[in-house]
């Protein structure tokens, strides 16, 4: 059989990246061993949980994970230390799921549980649970469980969140998505600037390079050699031009879209003049517009799924700890962590 959901986030999305070239010639892995004062860290009724429970789940999501670095200490070690306390919060999730379920007599059939573990193991059911260093009892007890927590997870909260999810909320999601994420046109430009001391000399060679860029019709970049020897005409003078700006219309400035706008793609604009305010010298400035990308915002059909998608991902979130909290006031669920620095793990 499949599972409906997954509702608990893996483990895996909060561990580090475990890289195996950053283990393979650590001086520890020869000399240091990972330790494991197996104390009970926290109680849910009477099931003690241990740390040597939440180390058997560690282990497996670290096998399954990280599969190259299986006889690496330190990356193991590593993994222990960052998830640990996660994995012990999922365990007590789980054992109060698990005690729900018993209250609700909810229960998988043999048939089930016999599919699902040829699924997980293969053909080589027993070597294969070995390897985990599981018996068979412990494998067909954790996969059983397993079970019952998706399936219990999909009926009460799954379900819950989903029926959560109105088409009017996925209506205003849209809203949402356009007001944040308009149509917009994306401008690829380039900005050709002339300064000259004098005026009178910026004015000349401004229409010199305009009568140019004319001419020769085509990318200014590849005209700078001969804009350069234009600069050398007239005294104190500097002609440059910019690096390929490409930005948004929501982005752009108000003078750059007010000539930008008019132009066809590969079509330079008139010149624009004004006085800097620094030192009076005038400025010249010619845009090329090289493209006009335009980007419209997806319609409703196209983005619908998408955005139910995540307003149910979001509503999971709320229906979990909804439900997770209930559980914790129906059931005892006592922390026997001693101080926020306890780590049950040590490697030396």
């Amino acid at each position: 059989m499949k599972f409906f959901i997954k509702f608990l986030i893996p483990l895996i999305a909060f561990s580090p990246i475990l890289n195996a070239n950053d283990y393979r010639n650590s001086p520890m892995e020869k000399n240091a061993n990972i330790n494991v004062n197996n104390t009970v860290l926290a109680k849910v009724e009477d099931r003690a949980i241990t740390a040597l429970d939440v180390k058997k789940k560690l282990d497996i999501a670290f096998e399954r994970s990280f599969t190259d670095l299986i006889d690496s200490k330190s990356a193991r070690f590593q993994f222990y230390q960052s998830g640990w306390l996660q994995v012990l919060d999922e365990v007590i999730n789980n054992e109060l799921i698990l005690l729900d379920a018993k209250k609700r007599e909810f229960t998988i059939s043999d048939a089930e549980l016999k599919e699902e573990m040829e699924n997980r193991y293969g053909p080589n059911i027993i070597s294969n649970i070995q390897k985990q260093n599981l018996t068979l009892e412990e494998a067909q007890k954790m996969l059983s469980d397993e079970m019952v927590i998706h399936r219990m997870v999909y009926y009460f909260v799954r379900s819950k969140a989903e029926q959560n999810i109105t088409p009017s909320k996925i209506k205003n999601s849209y809203q949402l998505y356009l007001k944040e994420t308009p149509s917009q046109e994306i401008y690829s430009y380039n900005v050709i600037s002339i300064r000259c001391d004098d005026n009178k000399l910026a004015n000349l060679a401004a229409n010199e390079v305009h009568l140019l860029l004319q001419e020769k019709n085509q990318d200014p970049k590849e005209l700078e050699d001969t804009l350069k020897g234009i600069e050398k005409d007239y005294k104190n003078s500097t002609i440059n031009v910019s690096n390929l700006y490409k930005t948004s219309s929501k982005d752009l400035s108000v003078s750059h879209k007010t000539i930008l706008k008019d132009l066809k793609k590969n079509e330079f604009s008139d010149i624009t003049s004004q006085v800097s305010r620094i030192n009076n010298k005038q400025i010249s400035r010619i845009f090329y517009l090289k493209d006009l990308e335009k980007i419209e915002a997806k319609t409703f059909d196209e983005i619908s799924n998408e955005l139910k998608t995540k307003l149910i991902e979001k509503e999971l979130g709320h229906v979990g700890e909804n439900f997770f909290n209930k559980l914790k006031k129906e059931y005892l669920v006592e922390n026997k962590i001693s101080s926020k620095d306890f780590c049950p793990f040590t490697f030396e």
